[in-house]
Order: structure tokens, then C-alpha cells, then sequence
């Protein structure tokens, strides 16, 4: 579940970094940030990282902003219970429709 990993309180860690690093202006602006899929490698390694409770250096240069954003989506196709349950799918697009 999506609390796993998070000690019993906020948001867990992949999530939270992950989120922090792709947030600021610079890396938001990168072209196909969740459309390109980052280096397999460097995504199992983060990964590896994460599930050892070890920090993982985002920031470090070996990685593209690639590289985390196809962790961050890969941490939410993973999860045993869909983040947006089944029956509010349709519920939420007609809204996003109303909204365009």
C-alpha cells in the first residue's frame, strides 16, 4: 500500500525526494520529463537504493531528470492497490473534461 515504507507517518520517502527533485523550475522544464523513459540501469539502481533505506543522491550528475521521473511513475504502477480506485476512474475524467 501506499503507506508502505513510511513508518507510520507521511508520505513515503521515494515520493516525497522524488517529488522535491523533479519540482524546482529547472527540471520542469525539461523536455519529455514524464514522457521519456529514463536509463533502465540507473532507475534499478535508485530503486535498490530506496528499498535499502539508503539515500540515493538524487542530484547526483550520473542521473537524468529521466531517470527519476521514470522511478517516481514506476513506484506508482507498482502499487498492489491502484492509486485512483476503479470506480472513481470515470467519475474523475469527466471532471478533468469539464475543467478543459
Amino acid at each position: 500500500p501506499l503507506g508502505a515504507g513510511r513508518n507510520g507517518k507521511g508520505i513515503p520517502p521515494v515520493v516525497t525526494q522524488c517529488v522535491r527533485f523533479l519540482a524546482t523550475p529547472e527540471i520542469m522544464s525539461t523536455k519529455g520529463l514524464f514522457r521519456l523513459s529514463g536509463i533502465k540501469d540507473h532507475v534499478d539502481r535508485l530503486k535498490a537504493a530506496f528499498d535499502k533505506g539508503t539515500d540515493p543522491r538524487l542530484s547526483d550528475p550520473m542521473y537524468s531528470p529521466h531517470d527519476i521521473s521514470t522511478l517516481l511513475k514506476q513506484y506508482f504502477r507498482e502499487l498492489p492497490i491502484s492509486l485512483i480506485p476503479q470506480n472513481t476512474f470515470q467519475s474523475l475524467l469527466a471532471v478533468g473534461h469539464e475543467l478543459e
